[in-house]
């Protein structure tokens, strides 16, 4: 695996397919109460249950302690909880093309959710005998920057989750079960603000060759940003997924849902104005150039505060 995840992640070269989405939608869970725990319209939480329900297997992006987050394996309901919620960190997959190989051999079905990079890794391997799913991606940080926005003794505390997001309510949480056992509002928050600014993605995102209108998934979920709220008689407070469907395999993943979601048509041009990795990767620009420089040097916080004055400041007079 460590060989085709690297070429993916540092060349535009590797042989894979892309689709012309098929179809558009905006969507978001019936069940309001499932929709309010997950991103955005619970698309994928709804989609990866129906799978598991009719015996498949999922893999997708966990945080497993101490602190770690990786891709692990579910083939339960209970399982598929630790899936849930965004991840605004590179989540590893190292062990998971063997778990594949032998759910595979076995008969299992096997859908995989992860950034469009993960998934071109995936299908690389296993083409068309497995099913994906991706995030769309505007980059990802190494876990070893999250680690140097958290203070130490935050660290040294108990807890099982960590959350970024809790459908539209941005803060990262350190929870024991249900209780919260630390938190960061998004004002106080660096990380996530250096996240929705860019300032420190892996290099490899700001030449990303999967952030373009054509994908490489059978189903891309996300917010969908721009979307005529008014045509769709929905709040976006409460989560709205955009779906692309992409494939005749990403046909049969939404099909298994279409009871479950809330769904209307749109336009692909609305998709496309509203989010910015379907028509480019994020600019490597000062901010970034000038992180890069500091943050051996100054730190994290300091290396933030730095890049970004504009944010800090403003935060400052709210």
């Amino acid at each position: 695996m460590k060989g085709p995840f690297l070429k993916f992640c540092k060349s535009k070269t590797m042989n894979v397919s892309f689709y012309s989405p098929r179809k558009v939608y905006a969507a978001w869970r019936k069940d309001e109460k499932a929709r309010a725990l997950s991103s955005s319209g619970g698309l994928a939480s709804v989609i990866s249950e129906n799978w598991v329900k009719k015996g498949g297997v999922v893999y997708g992006a966990a945080f497993v302690k101490p602190f770690d987050f990786r891709h692990i394996r579910c083939s339960s309901i209970e399982e598929l909880a630790m899936l849930r919620g965004s991840k605004y960190v590179q989540s590893s997959v190292k062990g998971i093309v063997s778990l594949i190989k032998d759910d595979l051999k076995n008969g299992r079905r096997v859908l995989f959710t992860g950034t469009p990079c993960q998934v071109a890794s995936m299908k690389a391997c296993f083409g068309e005998s497995i099913r994906t799913i991706e995030v769309i991606c505007h980059g990802t940080p190494k876990q070893e920057t999250l680690l140097s926005s958290i203070p130490k003794d935050v660290l040294k505390m108990d807890f099982d989750r960590v959350s970024f997001r809790c459908n539209n309510d941005y803060k990262t949480s350190f929870k024991q079960g249900s209780k919260v056992v630390w938190e960061r509002p998004l004002s106080q928050d660096l990380y996530m603000k250096g996240f929705f600014k860019a300032l420190f993605y892996r290099d490899c995102c700001y030449s990303c060759s999967f952030a373009k209108v054509e994908r490489v998934s059978d189903v891309s979920l996300g917010d969908f940003w721009g979307v005529n709220l008014n045509a769709i008689n929905a709040s976006i407070e409460k989560g709205c997924s955009l779906v692309l469907v992409n494939n005749d395999n990403g046909e049969e993943l939404f099909n298994l849902v279409k009871n479950d979601v809330e769904f209307t048509p749109r336009p692909l041009a609305e998709a496309v104005a509203g989010n910015q990795p379907l028509q480019h990767p994020v600019r490597f620009g000062w901010r970034q150039r000038l992180f890069k420089k500091l943050y051996p040097i100054w730190g994290f916080k300091w290396a933030c505060i730095f890049c970004m004055p504009d944010v800090v400041l403003k935060n400052l007079f709210k």
